[in-house]
């Protein structure tokens, strides 16, 4: 029996799976797909619509926002955040298919 050729290299396996670890919590992929469905959002515009604290959200971002899965621009004070690559966009798209199934 022939072995499984392995399509991807390590540096492709790490990045994916650190986008994973950090939407892997429930509040965080709402977050992730709450700014997927409006393209930027500021922490103030995701707190009031998941009420949350600001606090929790603010941590939530910058675990996103390390791990790579969000990019921040600043707006004065404000920081507008969106989804740091098409990969984010793919991964919500595949457990999006998950739950419908």
């Amino acid at each position: 029996m022939k072995a499984p050729s392995n399509k991807y290299n390590s540096e492709q396996i790490i990045d994916i799976t650190r986008l994973l670890k950090a939407m892997a919590h429930p509040e965080r992929l709402i977050i992730v797909k709450l700014i997927d469905q409006h393209k930027t959002l500021n922490v103030t515009n995701i707190y009031t619509r998941l009420h949350l604290e600001q606090a929790v959200v603010s941590h939530h971002l910058t675990l996103l926002k390390s791990a790579g899965v969000l990019v921040a621009k600043k707006d004065g004070k404000v920081a507008n955040y969106s989804l740091a690559t098409t990969k984010v966009s793919g991964l919500l798209t595949a457990i999006d298919k998950l739950i419908k199934v």
